[in-house]
């Protein structure tokens, strides 16, 4: 869980409750949002309840635009991946991977992008990789998928 309170930044992140909600806001000025409430999150805020760090960005999904938008650690907006109809994400240093109902797909910090298909859909809900696996949780199983090195 991505749980950020930062402040005094042009595109700032701050922590709207204490269970798991961020809200991504693009100011074009500076401001002091750490005594922020929900009641006062700007109309072109995004809110989510997930997102990554690796160790040289910030990795925020955006489901309404279909989208992970990208910040550098200092806040700074970076850009976006378009990740239409995706269902969970994870970043590392390596890249991003995003699973959808029938595949995951991984776009690597250098090189070309890849997919494994799933031979059924299944309906994500979280991931991770690690040692060469893709852990893919769904509500009723936990898959673990073998991926070669490239």
């Amino acid at each position: 869980m991505l749980d950020v309170g930062c402040s005094m930044f042009p595109i700032l992140l701050f922590t709207i409750s204490t269970d798991s909600t961020i809200a991504l806001t693009f100011q074009k000025i500076y401001s002091d949002l750490d005594n922020a409430t929900s009641t006062s999150v700007a109309p072109n805020s995004i809110c989510v309840n997930d997102g990554a760090v690796s160790p040289t960005e910030i990795f925020i999904p955006d489901r309404s635009s279909q989208a992970i938008h990208r910040l550098v650690l200092n806040g700074s907006y970076y850009g976006f991946y378009l990740a239409e109809g995706f269902k969970a994400m994870f970043a590392n240093e390596t890249g991003i991977w995003t699973a959808y109902l029938s595949r995951a797909v991984f776009e690597p910090e250098s090189g070309e992008s890849f997919a494994v298909e799933f031979e059924s859909e299944i309906q994500p809900m979280d991931m991770h990789y690690q040692n060469e696996s893709l852990f893919i949780l769904t509500r009723d199983a936990l898959i673990k998928i073998a991926i070669p090195k490239r």
